[in-house]
Protein backbone atom coordinates (compact mmCIF):
# COMPACT_ATOMS: atom_id res chain seq x y z
CA UNK A 1 0.00 0.00 0.00
CA UNK A 2 2.75 2.22 0.84
CA UNK A 3 4.92 1.60 -2.13
CA UNK A 4 1.95 2.10 -4.73
CA UNK A 5 1.55 5.68 -2.69
CA UNK A 6 4.91 6.73 -3.18
CA UNK A 7 4.65 5.73 -7.47
CA UNK A 8 1.36 8.09 -6.84
CA UNK A 9 3.20 10.51 -5.73
CA UNK A 10 5.90 10.44 -7.85
CA UNK A 11 3.83 10.40 -10.86
CA UNK A 12 1.67 13.54 -9.57
CA UNK A 13 5.13 15.37 -9.32
CA UNK A 14 6.42 14.42 -12.73
CA UNK A 15 3.08 15.47 -14.40
CA UNK A 16 3.27 19.07 -12.84
CA UNK A 17 6.81 19.13 -13.90
CA UNK A 18 6.16 18.18 -17.14
CA UNK A 19 3.02 20.64 -17.52
CA UNK A 20 5.14 23.09 -16.28
CA UNK A 21 8.11 22.20 -18.60
CA UNK A 22 5.90 21.79 -22.26
CA UNK A 23 3.51 25.62 -20.65
CA UNK A 24 7.22 27.01 -20.76
CA UNK A 25 8.73 25.42 -23.81
CA UNK A 26 5.68 26.74 -25.65
CA UNK A 27 5.58 30.16 -24.61
CA UNK A 28 9.39 30.35 -25.45
CA UNK A 29 8.48 28.64 -29.17
CA UNK A 30 5.47 31.09 -29.47
CA UNK A 31 8.24 33.86 -29.37
CA UNK A 32 10.78 31.96 -31.64
CA UNK A 33 7.83 31.17 -34.69
CA UNK A 34 6.34 35.02 -34.20
CA UNK A 35 6.38 35.99 -38.09
CA UNK A 36 3.47 38.49 -38.42
CA UNK A 37 3.03 39.38 -42.09
CA UNK A 38 3.51 37.04 -44.78
CA UNK A 39 2.50 38.47 -48.65
CA UNK A 40 3.78 35.88 -51.50
CA UNK A 41 3.28 37.28 -55.16
CA UNK A 42 4.86 36.30 -58.21
CA UNK A 43 4.32 37.36 -62.12
CA UNK A 44 4.90 34.21 -63.63
CA UNK A 45 2.35 31.54 -64.11
CA UNK A 46 3.76 28.36 -62.69
CA UNK A 47 3.11 26.56 -66.18
CA UNK A 48 5.62 28.93 -67.68
CA UNK A 49 8.32 28.06 -63.89
CA UNK A 50 7.76 24.24 -64.93
CA UNK A 51 7.91 23.82 -68.76
CA UNK A 52 8.87 26.18 -72.07
CA UNK A 53 5.77 28.18 -72.61
CA UNK A 54 4.80 29.14 -76.55
CA UNK A 55 1.92 31.54 -77.69
CA UNK A 56 0.16 31.89 -80.93
CA UNK A 57 -2.22 35.00 -80.59
CA UNK A 58 -5.57 35.67 -82.85
CA UNK A 59 -3.69 38.26 -84.78
CA UNK A 60 -0.71 36.12 -85.77
CA UNK A 61 -3.11 33.78 -86.80
CA UNK A 62 -5.15 36.46 -88.91
CA UNK A 63 -2.15 38.05 -90.47
CA UNK A 64 -1.28 34.58 -91.13
CA UNK A 65 -3.92 33.64 -93.06
CA UNK A 66 -4.59 30.58 -90.68
CA UNK A 67 -7.77 28.59 -91.32
CA UNK A 68 -7.71 25.53 -89.07
CA UNK A 69 -5.86 25.05 -86.01
CA UNK A 70 -4.09 22.66 -87.04
CA UNK A 71 -2.59 25.62 -89.36
CA UNK A 72 -2.25 27.32 -86.69
CA UNK A 73 -0.19 24.63 -84.39
CA UNK A 74 2.18 24.45 -87.35
CA UNK A 75 3.61 27.65 -86.72
CA UNK A 76 4.94 26.65 -83.63
CA UNK A 77 8.32 25.01 -83.77
CA UNK A 78 8.47 21.09 -82.99
CA UNK A 79 4.92 20.92 -83.59
CA UNK A 80 4.12 18.51 -86.53
CA UNK A 81 0.83 18.16 -88.12
CA UNK A 82 0.32 14.97 -90.36
CA UNK A 83 -3.08 13.24 -91.95
CA UNK A 84 -4.08 10.06 -89.86
CA UNK A 85 -5.44 7.36 -91.89
CA UNK A 86 -9.31 8.67 -90.82
CA UNK A 87 -8.33 12.03 -93.38
CA UNK A 88 -8.43 13.71 -89.86
CA UNK A 89 -4.99 16.27 -88.90
CA UNK A 90 -3.49 14.57 -86.40
CA UNK A 91 -0.94 16.66 -84.07
CA UNK A 92 2.53 15.65 -83.52
CA UNK A 93 5.07 17.13 -80.38
CA UNK A 94 8.43 16.31 -79.96
CA UNK A 95 8.13 13.01 -81.46
CA UNK A 96 5.75 12.08 -79.67
CA UNK A 97 1.90 10.80 -80.89
CA UNK A 98 -1.44 13.06 -80.84
CA UNK A 99 -2.05 10.83 -77.73
CA UNK A 100 0.78 11.87 -75.85
CA UNK A 101 -0.36 15.39 -75.60
CA UNK A 102 -3.26 17.09 -73.44
CA UNK A 103 -5.34 19.28 -75.54
CA UNK A 104 -7.23 21.88 -72.92
CA UNK A 105 -10.00 24.03 -74.21
CA UNK A 106 -10.19 26.68 -71.41
CA UNK A 107 -8.37 24.83 -69.11
CA UNK A 108 -10.53 22.12 -69.16
CA UNK A 109 -9.40 18.40 -70.76
CA UNK A 110 -10.43 18.05 -74.49
CA UNK A 111 -9.13 14.90 -75.34
CA UNK A 112 -10.93 11.62 -76.21
CA UNK A 113 -11.82 9.08 -73.05
CA UNK A 114 -11.37 6.01 -75.48
CA UNK A 115 -7.54 6.56 -76.78
CA UNK A 116 -6.47 10.17 -75.72
CA UNK A 117 -6.47 12.05 -79.54
CA UNK A 118 -8.38 14.97 -80.75
CA UNK A 119 -9.36 16.04 -84.17
CA UNK A 120 -8.51 19.66 -84.52
CA UNK A 121 -10.98 20.25 -86.91
CA UNK A 122 -13.76 20.81 -84.43
CA UNK A 123 -12.34 23.87 -83.00
CA UNK A 124 -13.35 26.57 -85.16
CA UNK A 125 -10.32 29.26 -85.77
CA UNK A 126 -12.59 32.34 -85.60
CA UNK A 127 -13.47 32.06 -81.69
CA UNK A 128 -9.74 31.56 -80.48
CA UNK A 129 -8.48 34.30 -78.56
CA UNK A 130 -4.88 32.35 -77.74
CA UNK A 131 -3.29 29.17 -78.30
CA UNK A 132 -0.63 28.57 -75.29
CA UNK A 133 1.53 25.24 -75.91
CA UNK A 134 3.60 23.85 -73.28
CA UNK A 135 6.22 21.66 -73.40
CA UNK A 136 8.56 20.08 -70.41
CA UNK A 137 7.53 18.79 -67.10
CA UNK A 138 3.57 19.47 -67.86
CA UNK A 139 2.78 15.85 -66.37
CA UNK A 140 3.49 17.23 -62.80
CA UNK A 141 0.83 19.65 -63.35
CA UNK A 142 -2.13 18.36 -65.62
CA UNK A 143 -1.56 14.31 -64.49
CA UNK A 144 -1.11 11.65 -67.12
CA UNK A 145 -1.79 12.52 -70.65
CA UNK A 146 0.38 15.19 -71.08
CA UNK A 147 4.25 13.35 -71.89
CA UNK A 148 4.83 15.60 -75.08
CA UNK A 149 3.32 18.77 -74.30
CA UNK A 150 -0.01 20.64 -72.99
CA UNK A 151 -2.10 22.79 -76.00
CA UNK A 152 -4.40 25.18 -74.23
CA UNK A 153 -6.78 26.86 -76.37
CA UNK A 154 -8.36 29.98 -74.85
CA UNK A 155 -10.99 30.86 -77.10
CA UNK A 156 -12.56 34.80 -76.94
CA UNK A 157 -14.61 36.32 -74.49
CA UNK A 158 -18.81 36.52 -75.61
CA UNK A 159 -19.76 40.43 -76.16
Amino acid sequence: MLRSREVLAVSLAGMLVFGAAARLWAAADDELYRLGEVVVSGGTPIVEAVGVTRRVTAEEMEQRGVRSLDEALNLLPGVDVRVGGDGAPRIDMRGFRTRHIKLLLNGTPFNSTYDGQFDSALISVENIAEIVVTTGATSTLYGSGGNAGVINIITKKGS
